[in-house]
């Protein structure tokens, strides 16, 4: 196995494992979505040109073109565009809301809202996961034509198509898997380190001077 593949493998496996772990429990929505954002700025850096980029690179282009060669080519159900993506990023991870000044500053960017289904001993439950109050005037910004709906299933699966068609990539170039293995090296390490227990102090022990 090439040195830092399995670093690569068992971060990436991770983190798309807990967020399939958080979608089997009702409410964690937030989360997931918090999840699915910072995979795909950890995916999209691992992609960056070249060693130079890392010193001063465009963190809305790199997520954007990621999006763009791995998730929304061939997952034709998602049906909102990078930007889009980016927008609801940014504002999400800064503030924990829908709304980021990339939406507001360009009027082609839309708002998401965001939906899923689960079952309980009810049935089937429909759950949509829309914005809070914005701080903005309908006035301004009519929301009835600057909101689009994602299925969060839809994305989370267009994000595990991504990583799955990102790592074949990297692994047919060397020359990129070099690149992106020599990036992955870099990632926390996991030390477990058992500790001998410590020895109470006896009470009879106790200084007597």
């Amino acid at each position: 196995m090439p040195k830092n593949l399995n670093r690569y493998l068992v971060l990436r496996d991770r983190l798309l494992g807990a967020i399939d772990v958080l979608f089997r429990e009702p409410g964690n929505y937030i989360v997931i979505l918090i999840l699915v954002y910072s995979t795909i700025d950890i995916f999209s850096w691992l992609h960056l040109d070249d060693k130079s980029d890392e010193l001063n690179y465009n963190n809305a282009q790199t997520f954007k073109k990621w999006v763009e060669e791995f998730m929304r080519v061939d997952h034709h159900g998602l049906p909102c565009t990078s930007d889009d993506l980016w927008a609801a990023r940014c504002g999400l991870l800064h503030t924990g809301t829908a709304e980021s000044r990339h939406f507001l500053n360009n009027p082609e960017v839309k708002l998401i809202r965001y939906s899923t289904g689960y079952e309980s001993n009810l049935g089937k439950h429909t759950v949509l996961f829309d914005h809070g109050k914005l701080d903005i005037s309908e006035e301004a910004i009519p929301l009835w034509e600057r909101t689009i709906d994602v299925k969060l299933d839809d994305l989370f699966e267009a994000l595990k198509l991504g990583a799955k068609k990102f790592t074949k990539h990297f692994m047919s170039d060397p020359k990129e898997m070099k690149k992106v293995l020599s990036r992955a090296e870099r990632y926390f390490k996991t030390i477990d380190t058992a500790w001998a227990p410590v020895e109470p102090v006896s009470e009879n022990n106790n200084d007597q001077s």
